[in-house]
């Protein structure tokens, strides 16, 4: 067979290239237009987004003295005990702690939380979080986890925050729902009978990654039972805004990474607060699904009367003056 001559061949390879470069250029454009429509969503977004002060939602702690447990390596580390009960009960001090999570504890947090004498550690963190920064334990100390929500894509995650940048209240409200009437509830019925029954358990630490959200629902829903007022329930909840610092620097050291999509951590701001709106809404949505939270309790997690009433019978104390 004749070969073509070199010109004609070259016009035959030129002609099959001009053929196939839409199908190489077009990607690439779309892609960079893409990139850029991403890029004018961020700055349009970040323009109109209102920010909250975390300081602005912190209200005023009802206990005598100093809850926190002043941790070098720990945020958000502080007591549950010590806030008044309905019926002249109080919850009793340093009985229950809450926490962010354990990994970076220095040695005098270790000993700290030895003086306390802190029989149990409970992990609320998925299998992923807890191997990637394990918890350091005080000496004497037993560990559970109770993971109150699975691994997840974090592409998967990323996308949803994306799409709801406008609308991050809704983000941490599916995010709480999801916790409460799916992934956490029994978890949350395993963490309260261990409480109630077990003479090993107490004292106690609970602790998530930044002990706000999981630990924040998990402290709520225990005060409840225990008959502390909603308002000062709301108020603890919101004393994890004194750690918001701690919060955006943890999310800071990994943005930038593939997985981020270049988001910062100004762009998930309402996601690092502890607004008690957050809190008012899933304590709404349970007593109008449940009627109550001990209603709630007994349908999706296994707790009946009988436990709530051994709970009580260990974390309150008469409501008496303290000693100045």
């Amino acid at each position: 067979m004749p070969q073509p001559a070199p010109r004609a061949a070259a016009l035959y390879t030129g002609r099959r290239i001009l053929k196939a470069l839409p199908w190489v250029v077009a990607p690439v454009a779309l892609a960079a237009a893409g990139a850029s429509l991403y890029r004018l969503y961020l700055r349009r977004t970040r323009a109109s987004v209102r920010r909250i002060a975390p300081e602005s939602l912190i209200l005023p702690d009802p206990r005598p003295f100093d809850a926190d447990l002043h941790l070098e390596g720990v945020a958000n580390a502080r007591d549950l005990g010590g806030y008044r009960a309905a019926g002249g009960w109080r919850v009793r001090r340093g009985m229950i702690y809450r926490s962010g999570d354990l990994s970076m504890a220095t040695g005098t947090d270790l000993e700290r939380l030895q003086a306390l004498d802190v029989q149990l550690i409970v992990d609320l963190r998925h299998d992923g979080e807890a191997d990637e920064a394990p918890d350091r334990l005080p000496a004497g100390a037993a560990y559970v986890r109770l993971p109150f929500n699975e691994t997840g894509s974090k592409i998967r995650q990323m996308a949803e925050v994306i799409v709801n940048l406008r609308r991050m209240d809704e983000v941490l409200l599916n995010i709480y729902s999801g916790l409460v009437f799916e992934t956490g509830a029994a978890k949350l019925g395993s963490l309260l009978r261990i409480l109630a029954t077990d003479d090993r358990a107490l004292p106690a630490l609970i602790h998530c990654s930044a002990g706000k959200d999981r630990t924040g629902l998990t402290a709520a829903i225990l005060l409840s039972v225990l008959g502390v007022p909603d308002a000062v329930i709301d108020a603890d909840y919101a004393l994890s805004n004194r750690s918001y610092p701690d919060f955006y620097e943890g999310v800071a050291r990994h943005t930038g990474s593939g997985w981020s999509m270049g988001l910062v951590a100004d762009d998930i701001h309402p996601l690092l607060l502890a607004d008690p709106v957050m809190l008012r809404s899933m304590f709404a949505h349970i007593r109008v699904r449940y009627g109550s939270v001990e209603g709630y309790l007994a349908e999706c997690a296994d707790v009946d009367e009988a436990v709530l009433a051994q709970l009580r019978a260990r974390l309150l104390e008469p409501d008496v003056p303290e000693p100045a």
